[in-house]
């Protein structure tokens, strides 16, 4: 701005450029009504220059903290705003607001609205804020109705928003210990993990978040683990029909046995404790055998009495005692759970041991006695370890 000064032996201009212009002192020779007139002249300037002065006002504007020095003759916030070439956005503040007159002294803050991006209810949106610290942010959002949360991970530090603006103490959770630090103001995210003596693994995270109105950090520890196992195939079983075999017959043609497995898990482990499993790779080991029995569909020939051999059970003796005790005299009596049959209760296996063929009660009771002879011939009574007993016979 220019202004004007006067001096006693020089008339003293200064133009827009702010350079002094000095002029010649006036000759003596000049006539006094001359000097008179440059004299008024000096004085009407200085006039204007005192007036000026009262309506200039010097003032500040804060910028996001950056803080400038400025002045202007006359006006309001917005005009100051427009004579430092500071345009609003739509979200951006100004404090006082931009119909207030400029005054000595004021100071104007503008904050400069930014995107941030926070968790929401799982979901990650971007919010415009002028908040110089999380937990500003955080206490919009809470204000807001919103259950916030700001997040990180090793590759995503979002560094550059101070966690606090004065020293406050702040309390972490690192996996599943506790502890409560003391941030400077202005500490970020990444110098308190510093001061922490926390390093972030490949997949862990952390949650920034305001619990009872005040700020908490946790640190969320995630890491996988593969594991390996070995489990059995089980085998399976084929049913074969034969003729070389009566109805009701079966034998084991081929055992059958298990194979085996193995199989690589990746396990979730969340702050050192199991969370899901997945099945990431499976290697056959050996293979299952199949089972194959064999189902006879032979029909059992029909078995004629002996001559002059009795065609119903013994009438008596100790042979009649034990086929009453033991079938209660029916050459046909069969087991409940179908193992044993006729009149001596034979296992087909044992029966055939004694040279007996197709089903014990199939066959007459003539055969059926002496191949129980022959039995207890080999073996003894204990063949028939109760009724034997129960008859005395042993």
């Amino acid at each position: 701005m220019p202004t004007f000064e006067h001096q006693t032996d020089n008339f003293v201009q200064v133009n827009i450029s702010g350079e002094e212009e000095v002029a010649p002192r006036p000759p003596r020779r000049r006539s006094v009504r001359w000097i008179a007139a440059i004299t008024a002249l000096a004085f009407a300037f200085t006039g204007i220059g005192v007036g000026a002065a009262s309506i200039h006002h010097p003032y500040k504007l804060d910028l996001d903290g950056t803080v400038l020095a400025s002045y202007s003759w006359s006006g309001t916030v917005a005009s100051a705003l427009e004579d430092n070439n500071i345009e609003l956005g739509e979200h951006d503040k100004v404090e006082p607001s931009l119909d207030t007159p400029l005054t000595d002294g004021m100071v104007i803050h503008v904050a400069k609205a930014k995107l941030r991006k926070i968790n929401v209810d799982g979901e990650t949106i971007e919010v415009w804020t002028t908040a110089d610290t999380a937990n500003q942010l955080l206490k919009e959002q809470e204000i807001a109705g919103r259950d916030a949360v700001v997040t990180a991970s090793r590759g995503a530090m979002r560094a550059e928003l101070p966690l606090v603006q004065t020293e406050t103490e702040v309390p972490f959770l690192i996996g599943k210990e506790s502890r409560t630090l003391v941030l400077p103001a202005g500490t970020t995210l990444t110098q308190a993990l510093e001061l922490a003596n926390v390093t972030l693994g490949e997949h862990d995270t952390v949650q920034v978040t305001r619990n009872n109105s005040k700020l908490q950090v946790a640190i969320t520890r995630t890491e996988f683990k593969d594991r390996v196992e070995t489990t059995e195939i089980a085998f399976a079983n084929e049913t074969v029909n034969t003729d070389k075999l009566t109805k009701g017959q079966t034998r084991v043609k081929q055992k059958g046995v298990k194979g085996k497995k193995q199989i690589t898990y990746r396990d979730k482990l969340v702050n050192g404790e199991v969370v899901s499993s997945e099945e990431i790779d499976s290697q056959i080991l050996t293979q299952p055998v199949k089972q194959v029995t064999l189902r006879g569909t032979k029909s059992a020939p029909a078995h004629s009495t002996t001559s002059g051999a009795p065609a119903v059970a013994p009438a008596g003796g100790v042979w009649a005692a034990l086929a009453k005790c033991e079938s209660g005299g029916n050459p046909r009596a069969v087991s409940r759970n179908g193992r044993y049959h006729g009149l001596y209760q034979f296992s087909v296996s044992t029966w055939r041991s004694v040279g007996g063929s197709g089903l014990p009660s199939q066959a007459s009771p003539a055969e059926q006695l002496q191949r129980a002879k022959i039995l207890q011939a080999r073996s003894g009574w204990g063949q028939w370890p109760a009724c034997s007993r129960k008859i005395g016979v042993r």
